[in-house]
């Protein structure tokens, strides 16, 4: 404790020696030039002009500033980036895209980091995504340097302008508003597309549809669903699941057989827990249309450390195919994978995410 403390101590040293500082609101700034922002709990933060160097800790962080293309400013990440297995990378398609991230120094655990390591890295700005506002006051008073409190509750459907604002935001601080910009005119694009497309499908009848798989603090099974699944909601699809409380839940036996889908899809991450259900429960789900025809469909994982956006809008197509063959059938999915990969993460990653986590296609739990 005592050397992280000198060195903590050093590094205000050698910062008040490089140049005059102030302190404003709890934290050193220096002589460089400073602008103000409004963080996603509305906490005004004073921002150092020039920003070059940053931590993103917390769930979804680093994933924005990745899709703001920052990822040669990120100075350290939490330890679990660091694990470049297949099970550790999984289908988390910005760290894929980024191996250079396991290099960095550690900040400290998974969801928040360790404020000492985070001091050591010396950033200029830490992005801080967490429930709570008071917890990004609490980091900024120990560490002197300015946190930008991030929401991973943000999303493409009903929260479609905080994803927006939460995008300006990091564009702004990274001098990128330029990339902020052009992000929100392709994802616009993309809807557009994909809503365009299910409309022209609306006027034949409309199958039923079941997402299960879905992650939640951990990988889950068949039971693990959502009614505001993302792709399901882009194209208008007939979801058996109406009234869940929150993003994901776990529902009875019951709620799937009794809802008998026309088609299931499950997230390729909850498999191996969703072969088990079926085992478990073989006879009655063997009575249910989308296993009489065949109709299980594998989808990529859409969530790890919060939702990777970029696989759920590639997922979007995907499901089109499935229940709306017709309005989709132009659509070349590793082409669109392609696309909308490169255009978040500057990579196409399909082909990696694929082999971790598995790709789309027809699925037996037998």
């Amino acid at each position: 404790m005592k050397q992280v403390a000198i060195i903590t101590v050093t590094i205000m040293i050698t910062t008040l020696l490089a140049g005059s500082c102030i302190m404003i609101d709890n934290v050193w700034i220096d002589d460089r030039e400073t602008f103000k922002v409004t963080d996603m709990f509305d906490r005004e933060v004073n921002i150092p002009v020039n920003v070059e160097r940053v931590i993103a800790a917390g769930a979804t962080a680093l994933r924005f500033v990745t899709y703001l293309d920052g990822s040669s400013k990120v100075v350290g990440v939490e330890d679990f980036e660091k694990d470049t297995s297949v099970k550790g990378l999984g289908g988390r398609t910005y760290a894929i895209a980024h191996p250079e991230y396991a290099e960095l120094p550690s900040i400290g655990n998974q969801h928040g980091g360790n404020e000492e390591l985070m001091s050591f890295a010396g950033p200029d700005v830490v992005f801080f995504s967490t429930q709570e506002s008071h917890l990004c006051d609490h980091l900024q008073s120990k560490l002197g340097i300015p946190v930008v409190g991030l929401s991973s509750g943000v999303d493409l459907t009903t929260n479609i302008e905080s994803f927006y604002r939460q995008i300006d935001l990091i564009g702004k601080i990274l001098n990128n508003e330029k990339r902020a910009d052009y992000l929100k005119t392709e994802i616009d694009t993309l809807i557009h597309d994909i809503q365009s497309r299910a409309t022209r499908a609306l006027e034949k009848d409309v199958p039923t549809v079941y997402i299960g798989g879905l992650s939640y603090g951990g990988s889950r099974g068949l039971y693990s669903t959502s009614a505001h699944y993302a792709p399901f909601i882009f194209l208008n699809a007939n979801n058996i699941i109406k009234t869940a409380s929150s993003v994901v839940v776990d529902v009875d036996k019951e709620a799937l057989v009794g809802g008998n889908p026309d088609y299931i899809f499950l997230d390729r991450a909850g498999l191996p827990s969703a072969v088990i259900d079926y085992r478990n429960n073989r006879p009655a789900l063997n009575d249910m249309a989308a296993f009489k025809n065949d109709s299980i469909y594998g989808m990529m994982q859409s969530n790890w450390y919060a939702t990777n956006w970029d696989t759920v809008l590639i997922s979007c197509y995907y499901v089109g195919k499935i229940i709306y063959p017709d309005e989709f059938d132009d659509v070349v999915m590793e082409k669109k994978a392609e696309e909308i990969y490169t255009m978040m993460l500057g990579v196409n990653v399909y082909q990696e995410v694929s082999e971790n986590v598995g790709g789309f296609g027809q699925l037996s739990l037998a």
